[in-house]
């Protein structure tokens, strides 16, 4: 091989294996937990409303299909959507709603949503404002959930 190709065939070579080393580590949150970050359907017919409103007004979207953004918890008879990270770690219950997760509904195990707690997510389901969890503790229950998405 003379000097030119040669040279052309190291140029080559290094800028696949950079690419392939920039596509590992872009994707390695991926790849390193080995879970998916998005369970069920997304439904276009969802209010949007934040944690807050849903908290404050539960009257208000009683009965209503809801997408909120909170900070997960899955545990046995404690599942939750929090406020912040810090009421999570903290278990200041009073302001999260309580979570009615079901693994078929959403497609996936209960081992691969506990994978997702202190992360932010996404939620959709038929919110219940009378309903407030295990002793209740929360301000409102979200059951019948049809999305669970991990919000990056």
């Amino acid at each position: 091989m003379n000097g030119i190709k040669k040279f052309k065939w190291i140029i080559g070579t290094t800028s696949i294996i950079l690419v392939a080393f920039l596509a590992v580590v872009m994707n390695s949150d991926k790849w390193g937990s080995g879970a998916v970050s998005a369970y069920g359907k997304v439904s276009q017919d969802a209010i949007e409303v934040s944690l807050i409103n849903l908290i404050a007004t539960p009257e208000q979207y009683d009965g209503k299909l809801v997408r909120v953004t909170g900070v997960a918890k899955v545990e046995f008879e404690n599942s939750g959507l929090y406020l912040s990270r810090d009421d999570y770690k903290n278990a200041i219950t009073k302001n999260a709603v309580c979570l009615t997760l079901d693994e078929k509904l959403l497609g996936t195990t209960y081992e691969n949503l506990k994978k997702t707690n202190g992360k932010y997510v996404f939620v959709e389901g038929i919110f219940n404002g009378k309903e407030k969890g295990h002793f209740d503790r929360c301000s409102g229950t979200i059951d019948n959930i049809t999305r669970y998405e991990v919000w990056k």
